[in-house]
C-alpha cells in the first residue's frame, strides 16, 4: 500500500493528466497483488466465445429483430416476384382473363370455400385481393371481381441461408364475386367460379415475395431467419402490417425480443425494428472474423501503451435493464437516449485486470443512409491493475479499433438483405430520406421506404 500511495504521491506531483506515470508507475505497483494468471485465463476464455455462431436456428421463442411490411411493400415485393398471366377458355363458350391484382393485409373470414373442401384460414396470416376478371362470353365482353383470401408463411430452406416469404396461390379461398356494386349470379357466376375454382386447383401456384439471405457483412457468415408471420390488426386497413420475428444464428446476439410501439408512418413502407444486443454480436463477430482490430493504444505518442480488446458476451454483463437502472452504478441519464454497448480492455504486456469502456452512439441520416456516431463515453467495471485509467476514456474515440466499430454498426443499421425474385443479387433497396427513426437505450426503430420498386 505504501508503494501505490507513494507512486500516486509522484504522478499527482507531476500532472494531473494520465501519462506514462499512469501506465508504468501504476500498473507496477498494483500488478503484484493481482492474480495475473487469473485474468489471462478470463482473457482467453473471452477471446475463444467472441463472436460464435450456433449451428442451427431455431425460429421460435424471443426474436433480436423484426420486419414490418405494410400493404404497399407487400405489392411492390409481389409485383416483381411475380410473373402474373392466367386466361383460361371453357368450353370454346367463354375466355376469363386475370388481371394483376391489389393485395391487401387481412379481411378474410374465418373459413371459406377451398378446391379441397372448406378449410380454415386464420385472420393472422392471411392476405385477400380484389381480382379483377375480363371475361368474354358468347362474344360479349363483361367485367367483374372476385375477392380470394390467401395465407403467407416463412419457408426456411433445408441449409438454412435463407428464408423464403411466399404466398400460397393454391390454398386461395373464394371470397365474394361481384360485378360492379352487385354480387354476381346466374350463369355469369357459374361461369366465373369454376374458372376460378380450376385456377385455384391447378394454375395457381406459390409465388415468392422475397427472399431474407445472410447479411452481406465481415465474411458472410451471419445468417436471419424469419419466424411465421403475423398480422398486426389495425382500426382501419391502411394501417395493418404483416410482422416477422428476425432469429439470427449469433449466440450472444439477444437476451429478449425486441419491443416497439405499434405505430407505423403513413408515408413510410417498412419497418425494422433491432435489439440493441443483435448489434453488439455483430460488432463480437466482426471482432472475431478480423474486421475490427482488437488491438488499441492509448496515452501520448511517448507513453501510448497497448490494449487488447474483448467483446464476448459482455453485453449479458450490461444488459439494458441495469443501463436504464437509476439505482445501477453504470447508470448515465444518458444512456436512454442512446444504443449502448461495451468493450473490455486488457493491457498487451500483462494480463492483471481490466477495464470496460461503454459507448453511447447515436444515429442521424447522412446521404439517405443511417450514419452512427459517438453520443458518449462511460467508465464500466473495472478488475486488477487498470482500475485508474480512466481519464483516458475520450481517446479511445479516435482509435482504429472504435472508427472501425462505428463502420460497421452503420453497416449493421443500413440493412438491406431483401432478396428478389430469388435471385440474391436482385435486392430490393431503401430509402431512408424523410422517414422516421428512433434510437434509444431499448432498441432502434427504422421506418423506410423501397427505392427501386416502383
Amino acid at each position: 500500500m505504501k508503494k501505490i500511495l507513494s507512486t500516486l504521491a509522484l504522478c499527482a506531483a507531476a500532472s494531473f493528466s494520465f501519462t506514462s506515470c499512469d501506465f508504468d508507475s501504476i500498473s507496477s505497483a498494483l500488478t503484484s497483488s493481482a492474480d495475473c494468471a487469473a485474468y489471462e485465463t478470463q482473457y482467453q476464455t473471452d477471446i475463444a466465445q467472441e463472436g460464435r455462431l450456433n449451428d442451427q436456428i431455431h425460429t421460435t421463442g424471443d426474436f433480436a429483430m423484426a420486419i414490418e411490411l405494410n400493404a404497399s411493400a407487400i405489392n411492390k415485393l409481389f409485383k416483381k416476384a411475380s410473373q402474373w398471366n392466367y386466361e383460361l377458355g371453357i368450353s370454346g363458350v367463354a375466355t376469363i382473363n386475370l388481371k394483376v391484382p391489389e393485395i391487401e393485409i387481412g379481411g378474410c373470414r374465418d373459413t371459406a370455400y377451398s378446391h379441397n373442401g372448406t378449410i380454415t384460414l386464420e385472420e393472422s396470416n392471411c392476405l385477400s385481393f380484389e381480382l379483377p376478371i375480363e371475361f368474354s362470353v358468347m362474344g360479349q365482353k363483361l367485367s367483374a371481381a372476385a375477392r380470394l383470401g390467401f395465407p403467407i408463411e416463412a419457408v426456411i430452406n433445408k441449409e438454412q441461408t435463407k428464408t423464403s416469404i411466399v404466398t400460397n396461390l393454391k390454398q386461395a379461398q373464394i371470397l365474394d364475386l361481384k360485378a360492379g356494386s352487385s354480387a354476381l349470379g346466374g350463369t355469369y357466376s357459374a361461369l366465373i367460379e369454376t374458372a376460378l375454382k380450376a385456377l385455384i386447383g391447378n394454375d395457381l401456384k406459390t409465388v415468392t415475395l422475397f427472399d431474407i439471405g445472410a447479411w452481406e457483412i465481415g465474411d458472410n457468415k451471419i445468417k436471419m431467419l424469419a419466424g411465421a408471420p403475423k398480422i398486426r390488426d389495425a382500426a382501419t386497413k391502411e394501417l395493418r402490417t404483416v410482422q416477422f420475428g428476425m432469429y439470427s444464428n449469433i449466440m450472444f446476439s439477444m437476451s429478449e425480443s425486441v419491443h416497439w410501439e405499434d405505430t407505423f408512418p403513413t408515408d413510410a413502407e417498412v419497418g425494422l425494428h433491432i435489439h440493441p444486443d443483435l448489434i453488439r454480436g455483430v460488432l463480437s463477430r466482426m471482432m472475431n472474423e478480423g474486421h475490427i482490430e482488437d488491438e488499441v493504444s492509448l496515452g501520448s505518442n511517448s507513453s501510448s501503451r497497448g490494449f487488447k480488446v474483448s467483446m464476448a458476451n459482455i453485453a449479458k454483463e450490461y444488459p439494458q435493464n441495469i443501463l436504464l437502472d437509476q439505482t445501477s452504478p453504470y447508470y448515465d441519464p444518458n444512456w436512454g437516449n442512446y444504443f449502448t454497448f461495451a468493450f473490455r480492455l486488457w493491457s498487451t504486456d500483462t494480463f492483471c485486470g481490466y477495464m470496460d469502456v461503454l459507448a453511447g452512439l447515436n444515429i442521424e441520416i447522412s446521404d439517405q443512409k443511417f450514419q452512427i456516431g459517438v453520443g458518449n463515453i462511460h467508465a464500466g467495471k473495472t478488475a486488477g491493475a487498470w482500475n485508474l485509467v480512466g481519464a483516458l476514456l475520450n481517446t479511445i474515440i479516435e482509435t482504429p479499433f472504435f472508427q472501425h466499430v462505428l463502420d460497421y454498426a452503420t453497416i449493421s443499421f443500413n440493412f438491406n438483405e431483401f432478396a428478389l425474385s430469388g435471385d440474391p443479387n436482385d435486392k430490393a433497396q431503401m430509402d431512408a430520406k424523410h422517414v422516421e427513426f428512433k434510437v434509444d437505450g431499448t432498441g432502434v426503430n427504422l421506418y423506410l421506404n423501397f427505392l427501386n420498386l416502383d
